[in-house]
């Protein structure tokens, strides 16, 4: 049976397939507000744990004193150079 042969009741218009949700403009600012802080909430727990994850393996790590002499003498140079300009 082709749609044009279709009697009228069984053929569906194109808005029926869409459902309208119809909200006070105040419950849907309410709702978003509540969707946005429940999201940067769970972003800083995340991020927290991300950082404290990456702190505990690193920490492990041996080469970071190596790093760590070397900013040392980088901040040595800064201050002498820097003493040397103000002068």
């Amino acid at each position: 049976m082709l749609e044009s042969e279709k009697p009228e009741e069984e053929k569906v218009k194109a808005g029926d397939n869409f459902l309208k949700i119809y909200r006070s403009r105040k419950e849907m600012m309410f709702n978003n507000f509540l969707g946005g802080i429940a999201w940067s909430i769970g972003v800083i727990f995340g991020a927290g744990i991300l950082i404290a994850a990456i702190g505990f393996f690193v920490s492990k790590v041996d080469f970071i004193p190596i790093i760590g002499n070397w900013v040392v003498q980088i901040s040595e140079f800064v201050k002498q150079n820097q003493t040397n300009h103000l002068r």
